[in-house]
């Protein structure tokens, strides 16, 4: 009699091998000419590479992103960032629905900043200078002026721009983002990452 096993792996794990009484076969149709046990054996799969949009509207600043060493992996990855300007790092699991601010977790003496962020499959990481509104890659009044009428209600600023221009990291976008960003389009203060 033939006989076809077909050995299906959990999620994240592949078939390692199938075992006859005992002994490793190659393929899984197989004839069988009396009692005999069938093993299959499984193990996890490996971190392979994960598909990752990174979206950096800061270049205009010099803004570089580095991947990590071995590429973009599912789960934690630290990477980092350098640029002449302030910047704010994201992250969106939707699509780009929603972001997330993602916090600067060591800052290098040469003005690179690493980061630290849960990736999966799809996931979108973006760099903008902070405080930057229309995503040219500098600040100046048109920034404030259209964060002044997001504040007000009168303009709805993109997901991205959301986080990027809660300049006091609140989570939210009110009139202390407004002076925050004028102090630094004036000169008199600097953004942080």
């Amino acid at each position: 009699e033939v006989v076809t096993v077909t050995a299906v792996p959990a999620d994240g794990y592949e078939l390692d091998k199938i075992l006859v009484n005992g002994k490793e076969i190659n393929i899984n149709v197989f004839a069988v000419t009396g009692n005999c046990t069938v093993t299959a054996s499984f193990k996890a799969v490996e971190n392979s590479d994960t598909t990752v949009t990174v979206n950096n509207t800061a270049s205009e600043a010099g803004a570089t992103i580095t991947a990590p060493e071995g590429g973009w992996k599912e789960g934690e990855n630290t990477f980092t960032v350098s640029a002449e300007k302030p910047c704010v790092v994201a992250v969106s699991y939707d699509g780009g629905l929603t972001y997330v601010r993602v916090t600067a977790t060591a800052t290098g003496t040469d003005g690179t900043y690493s980061f630290t962020a849960d990736i999966t499959a799809g996931t979108q990481v973006a760099v903008a200078v902070a405080g930057d509104t229309d995503g040219n890659g500098k600040i100046n009044i048109i920034d404030c002026v259209q964060l002044k009428a997001a504040t007000l209600g009168t303009r709805e600023l993109s997901p991205l721009n959301k986080v990027t221009c809660d300049t006091d990291g609140n989570g939210r976008i009110n009139i202390i983002d407004c002076v925050q960003l004028k102090a630094a389009t004036l000169g008199t203060r600097e953004l942080s990452w």
